[in-house]
């Protein structure tokens, strides 16, 4: 941490010249009528907007603004906890292994067509067939096509591709797992053997609300359990290798914000290391933390923290803790951080 002096702390409107456009104490977007009608920038001038300060007046200063110089209304903060991903394992290929555990191109097309495709085909009936692809050349074409119909020309510096999901009917799902493990012990398939099933869910807060009590976690608990247990046959999971992502959100009060624009709580630096303190009994790492700043604030930010191998939280199942604001969902979406 840095020395709390008046002299290191600069608000916002100090690091911009005049002449530089902005929009932070503005009610409205900057749109490109008015963008157009500020005077041009020089190259010096830019360089001070996207690096968030001015070289000459802030040498040797912290290059990001600090958090105590921007007030804002106080807003009571609700509590609340909710379930953000699932991931489990029949048996785990997280283990050190020689063996590739991602399939490529050439890999992944020889799976579905020579033993998973082949295998569907002796288990389900006709009139679930058709609904399937049928081949990795098809199945691959479909999850491309959504993307690029609208497009005249796909470049290779544009192909992506959609996630694709099919249902199975599960009457039938142990006899096509029997069949696929047949399958792989076929000459010039030993590459395959030893498959390892897992299941997976990603993006399930909304589900896993527990809109009775959502800041009590261990109502929350409760209630994720007892949803998992009604769609997971546990018989076939193995309970040391399930990870669940639990999150912790603080919130405005809804009717507390007197402004219809939407809200957030920013981490600051004394919160995070307030936070690591209690969570490893004032014996904080000196390795496993990453820490990334917001934006150009110098005092807000995020951290992931991993806890070590011998800690107690690691031997009581937490393998990892991130703090970070709601802006990340943005950054997430579109995949670009702002100012770089």
């Amino acid at each position: 941490m840095e020395a709390e002096e008046i002299s290191n702390h600069h608000g916002i409107a100090n690091l911009f010249p005049r002449s530089v456009p902005h929009t932070l104490d503005k009610q409205q977007l900057l749109e490109s009528q008015n963008c157009s009608e500020t005077p041009s920038l020089s190259p010096t001038q830019w360089q001070e907007l996207f690096s968030g300060h001015t070289p000459q007046r802030f040498e040797d200063k912290p290059k990001q603004a600090c958090l105590h110089t921007e007030h804002s209304q106080q807003t009571p903060p609700v509590v609340s906890f909710d379930i953000d991903s699932i991931l489990g394992f029949v048996t785990s290929p997280a283990n050190s292994s020689p063996r590739d555990s991602v399939l490529f191109c050439f890999p992944l097309s020889r799976w579905f067509d020579v033993i998973f495709y082949p295998a569907v085909r002796q288990v389900y009936s006709v009139d679930r067939l058709q609904h399937l692809p049928a081949s990795y050349r098809h199945a691959l074409a479909t999850g491309r096509a959504p993307k690029v119909e609208d497009r005249l020309l796909e470049t290779p510096s544009y192909r992506t591709q959609l996630r694709m999901a099919y249902f199975l009917p599960p009457q039938g799902l142990q006899q096509l797992w029997g069949r696929i493990l047949a399958a792989v012990l076929q000459p010039g398939l030993q590459d395959f053997r030893d498959p390892e099933l897992f299941v997976e869910a990603k993006g399930t807060k909304l589900l896993f609300k527990y809109p009775d009590a959502p800041s009590d976690l261990l109502a929350v608990r409760e209630n994720f359990d007892c949803k998992l247990h009604h769609v997971l046959d546990f018989s076939h999971i193995c309970s040391d290798r399930l990870y669940v992502d639990v999150s912790n959100e603080t919130c405005p009060l809804h009717d507390s914000v007197p402004s219809p624009e939407a809200q957030t709580y920013l981490w600051r630096r004394c919160c995070i290391r307030h936070h690591l303190d209690h969570l490893y009994d004032g014996n904080i790492p000196k390795s496993g933390q990453n820490f990334y700043h917001e934006s150009m604030l110098r005092d807000a930010g995020g951290m992931t923290t991993l806890t070590p191998p011998t800690s107690r939280l690691r031997r009581g199942g937490i393998l990892y803790d991130q703090m970070y604001s709601l802006t990340k969902e943005i950054i997430d979406a579109a995949r670009t951080f702002p100012f770089l």
